[in-house]
């Protein structure tokens, strides 16, 4: 028995072919002979020239001196390994079996590989924790898209943010349509306006169908966005006084700082006055008043021997880390008086 065409193919249905002989051709003759190899039946179909082969049975037709089994393979969609098929002979009734008793062939497949298994992951997220409940949203992308279905599972875990305290604990799945890249997971954050330090908890993928997880861990960061209000140190009053005018021509005006807080108040003080008399005096002072105490400060302002014109002045004030009580005065002052010699 010999393998006439031992190299079978899936494409084009190209067989793989064995010769059984016998050295007479008288009569008819059954010879046990199986097929076995890594092919199952269901790889190939058979059938027979110059007598049959059925059930494990090679029978001679009468005056045949070969039978020819030729086995054709079945092109399917199935991506597989290479397999063999054998065509293994048996002692029997009526004959005795030679050498070689055995033949084997390959038949090849066809069919690309399927594509690899998409990875998923999920990136990471930052957002201020805002002072009410709110959300954010998180983003899980699919390396490539695939016919079959793709789902992951899906849960938050603590960190140094607190589940019903900074945000609500979730857990979930996802499942990817057929062409979807991306999918989201909205969680709830409970924001509020205590000053506190930044924090975080993560969400992580498991038990993915369909795919592998690449990236499976996500840290979201809840940043404060609160601000410390420093306490006040107590309170700063400021008044400017009427003022007095003088035949001289020139205008005082006195102010009066008083500190009722708990420590000294650093003061800047800046007389406001029209542009044309800004240049004549010094019109801004820095004093230092001690707790539960006050001081005072005059600003003569020249306006002309011969005024006689209308004045508005004003009073600007700062006192870093007081609560400022700045009376801004604007009179509307009247200046006439006779000059020398009238």
């Amino acid at each position: 028995m010999i393998a006439t065409d031992s190299n079978g193919r899936e494409a084009g249905s190209d067989p793989v072919v064995f010769d059984v002989n016998r050295d007479q051709s008288a009569g008819t003759l059954a010879v046990n002979a199986a097929l076995g190899g890594t092919a199952s039946a269901d790889d190939y179909t058979v059938s027979a020239s110059g007598g049959s082969h059925t059930s494990g049975v090679v029978t001679f037709n009468d005056g045949a001196a070969t039978v020819t089994i030729t086995l054709t393979p079945v092109d399917d969609s199935e991506n597989e390994s290479d397999e063999t098929v054998t065509l293994t002979l048996a002692a029997g009734s009526g004959y005795v079996v030679g050498s070689p008793s055995e033949a084997s062939g390959t038949i090849t497949d066809d069919d690309p590989p399927p594509p690899p298994h998409p990875t998923l992951s999920i990136a990471d997220v930052t957002q201020a924790e805002g002072d009410a409940i709110n959300t954010l949203t998180l983003t899980v992308t699919r390396s490539h898209t695939v016919t079959e279905p793709v789902s992951v599972s899906w849960a938050t875990s603590d960190g140094s943010a607190t589940a019903g305290t900074d945000y609500t604990a979730s857990s979930g799945t996802i499942t990817f349509a057929t062409g979807q890249a991306t999918a989201t997971i909205v969680i709830t954050v409970l924001g509020d306006t205590d000053v506190e330090s930044n924090e975080t908890f993560t969400l992580n993928l498991f038990s993915p169908s369909g795919a592998t997880i690449s990236d499976g861990s996500a840290t979201v960061s809840l940043t404060n966005d609160d601000i410390t209000v420093p306490p006040q140190a107590g309170t700063v009053f400021a008044v400017l006084t009427d003022n007095e005018a003088t035949c001289d021509g020139s205008l005082k005006y006195m102010a009066y700082f008083i500190n009722l807080g708990n420590k000294p108040a650093h003061i800047t003080a800046t007389l406001e006055l029209p542009e044309e008399l800004q240049t004549n005096s010094e019109l801004q002072v820095g004093l230092t008043v001690a707790p539960d105490d006050f001081e005072s400060w005059t600003w003569t302002v020249d306006i002309g021997t011969n005024a006689a014109q209308t004045v508005i002045a004003g009073l600007e004030v700062e006192a870093p880390g007081f609560e400022l009580h700045a009376e801004r005065w604007e009179p509307t002052v009247l200046t006439s008086c006779e000059p020398p010699g009238r």
